[in-house]
């Protein structure tokens, strides 16, 4: 919800509170770092590092990044196929 403040001369300044969004976030096409991050069940810089890898594409926008649902499950589907650490490695 936005909030608006009047200065001295009448003009009004919005600032940005917290966005509510009329969609959850399992019908968005894509998600902030933050609610990809909460989908998928990892932390925040787990993702971070997946991006700074090339592992993970994320959408360019100016001054934020978004990561597309297809995108999302792309990530999740690959590192399914990736053993965890002590199992089936020889």
């Amino acid at each position: 919800m936005d909030r608006e403040d009047t200065d001295m001369k009448g003009q009004t300044d919005v600032r940005k509170q917290k966005q509510q969004y009329a969609l959850p976030l399992e019908d968005r096409l894509a998600y902030s770092v933050l609610e990809a991050s909460q989908l998928v069940g990892v932390s925040y810089t787990t993702l971070w590092r997946a991006i700074k890898r090339g592992d993970l594409r994320p959408i360019k926008g100016v001054g934020l990044l978004r990561i597309s649902r297809k995108e999302l499950e792309r990530f999740t589907e690959d590192t399914r196929d990736i053993p965890s650490e002590g199992k089936g490695c020889d």
